[in-house]
């Protein structure tokens, strides 16, 4: 029976219907179970590779085949039929093809390489176009398993000889695989190796950048941020330079989106002096750049190149085109990009630096910008909080500042920015001491604590049980429930709207349901009986609420109130004549 249902797998693999030979295929492997390893590859593998030369063209069917092909067997015939796939039409099947192959290899040794990997290469090679950039992605897998020096030098020669193909994909697939042959060499090899190596790529690297083809030329800048890396200064100092003429006066916005994205980066391994001669000409203008993609791009790591820059040059240099440009730039991409870094600029200034130069530039887009532009800027704002010392007043002068800006997106029309800005709020407690986070962030949390948006709601209530988990011992928080937590739950007991009387009886179950501040809130002597029934006597006066909602929430708080009381604290008198008047009023709902 088991040999008749494979029989018919066998057959159907050739069915008309597509997804009748996914399946078949999908399920090779209990054939191959069946017939054995010896049958699998004289008979199995032999009948796949005949389906892959043939009319099969479906996408998913010849990635699967490849995937299939690499799990039933390790040898030579599987390298066979990857070596078809790596030369087929669609991009991603050789994707797939030259992946498995790569897999393959890693499990050879150098004689093995020598008799079959560099035959198959040369094979590839003296293909079409598709077979030779399959290809180019073997090289740096290859190079590793070889010990002999000779045959080093021939793999080499080979990479180097067909970065001269004609076509410019191919050209492409070279660029591409210098920085993983680079770092395959560096981990693999010896250091001797990667030394080696590195020298031997590194005028390849340049005739890349040198290259008549847009894409190509992007794809080497791309190249060049890692290998980079791997270099001595001196070759350092020479690819930079190399990068810095290629990029003036260059006119493809792609080539230029690359050096943007890449020469920040570059900037980590040079000093001050280097940067702002050499480098700086080439960032500035990549800053006025015409196409918002490339002013991203640069925009992305401006910080990198900010915190190697004195502070002189910074403020004749860059900050005019900041307040010039960048600011009142007409894409709202590049404005959103540049608020998110104008926080993490803080890092690398000092608060007269920060307050003097940045942060007019953030009070003024906060205030008019776009509401995309206000959701990203929440990304790091609370970096500015690095500001603030205890010692020095006018930390706490510049945070007044930033809590006037936060109000006014706290106030904003677009319930995602109040929302974005309601999730930052505990990072700030978590970087300030909690009484200034009360004394400046308060009414912030208040406007939160009733806004319309449910989410926003329990960000706000999280903050407040965040206040009460940190100190829930002391001064701060017995003065902080009292004068704060309590009036703000009456108020909305009371309160015409339903939702804000819900959110009152959420806040005090809450606050019963937690064991750190159920502790700390009776264990402050002097008032426990008042905070006990002020708390309940809420509850109780909710229960004859004219809301159906109001009441059930208030059933099912009362219901883990009692659950957490029980055990922890000695219930008293008042609670359970409570209790016993509220369920009374209740049991007839």
């Amino acid at each position: 029976n088991i040999i008749e249902k494979n029989s018919v797998l066998i057959d159907e693999m050739r069915n008309e219907n597509h997804n009748i030979r996914l399946f078949c295929v999908k399920n090779l492997k209990s054939i191959s179970e069946l017939l054995g390893v010896k049958r699998t590859e004289e008979e199995l593998l032999p009948m796949m590779i005949e389906i892959l030369m043939g009319k099969e063209d479906n996408q998913d069917i010849l990635i699967e085949m490849g995937n299939m092909l690499f799990e039933l067997s390790k040898g030579l015939v599987t390298m066979r039929g990857l070596e078809i796939l790596a030369g087929n039409d669609d991009e991603a099947v050789r994707i797939n093809a030259t992946e498995r192959l790569c897999d393959l290899i890693s499990t050879f040794d150098e004689n093995s390489v020598n008799l079959d990997i560099f035959p198959l290469m040369k094979r590839l090679i003296d293909n079409d176009m598709k077979s030779k950039i399959s290809c180019c992605h073997l090289f740096p897998v290859v190079y590793p398993r070889l010990v002999n020096v000779i045959l080093k030098n021939q793999l080499l020669q080979a990479f180097f000889e067909i970065s001269k193909e004609d076509a410019p994909s191919v050209r492409r697939a070279v660029a591409y695989n210098i920085r993983k042959f680079t770092d395959q060499s560096l981990y693999t090899g010896s250091t001797e190796d990667a030394n080696k190596v590195i020298k031997e790529i590194l005028p390849l690297q340049v005739n890349m950048l040198k290259d008549s083809v847009d894409i190509v030329k992007a794809v080497a800048i791309d190249s060049s941020g890692i290998l980079v890396k791997s270099l001595d200064q001196e070759d350092r100092i020479k690819l930079m330079k190399q990068l810095i003429e290629i990029l003036e006066g260059e006119r493809s916005w792609r080539v230029r989106h690359a050096g943007a994205s890449t020469i920040c980066c570059f900037c980590e391994n040079f000093d001050q002096e280097f940067i702002e001669e050499h480098v700086m000409k080439i960032v500035i203008s990549l800053l006025k750049d015409t196409e918002p993609e490339v002013k991203v791009a640069i925009l992305s790591h401006i910080e990198l190149i900010v915190k190697k820059l004195s502070f002189n040059f910074l403020e004749s240099k860059i900050l005019p085109i900041f307040n010039e440009n960048i600011i009142n730039d007409s894409n709202h991409h590049v404005r959103s990009i540049f608020l998110t870094k104008l926080f993490l600029i803080a890092k690398y200034l000092n608060i007269n630096e920060y307050s003097l130069h940045f942060f007019p530039m953030v009070k003024k887009m906060v205030k008019e910008d776009s509401y995309e532009v206000k959701v990203s800027s929440m990304l790091h704002i609370e970096e500015l909080s690095k500001y603030f010392t205890i010692e020095d007043p006018q930390s706490e002068t510049f945070l007044t500042s930033v809590s006037e800006i936060l109000t006014i997106l706290s106030k904003d029309i677009k319930w995602r920015v109040r929302l974005n800005l309601a999730e930052k709020m505990k990072d700030f407690l978590k970087k300030l001491p909690t009484m200034i986070f009360i004394k400046q962030f308060w009414g912030i949390i208040c406007s939160f604590y009733v806004d319309n948006a449910f989410q926003i709601r329990e960000e706000a209530l999280n903050c407040i049980l965040e206040i009460c988990n940190r100190d829930n011992s002391g001064v701060i928080f017995k003065d902080f429930l009292v004068e704060k937590v309590l009036p703000l739950i009456s108020e909305h007991s009371g309160s015409s709207n339903y939702i804000f009387r819900i959110c009152a009886i959420q806040t005090i179950e809450k606050l019963l349901a937690n064991t750190d501040v159920l502790n700390g809130m009776f264990s402050i002597t002097d008032k426990s009986e008042g905070l006990e029934k002020k708390l309940f006597t809420v509850l109780m006066k909710m229960g004859i609420d004219k809301i159906a909602n109001v009441r059930f929430c208030l059933a099912n708080s009362m219901k883990k109130a009692i659950t957490v009381k029980r055990g922890k604290i000695e219930i008293g008198q008042f609670v359970i004549g409570q209790f016993i008047t509220l369920f009374k009023e209740m049991k007839s709902d």
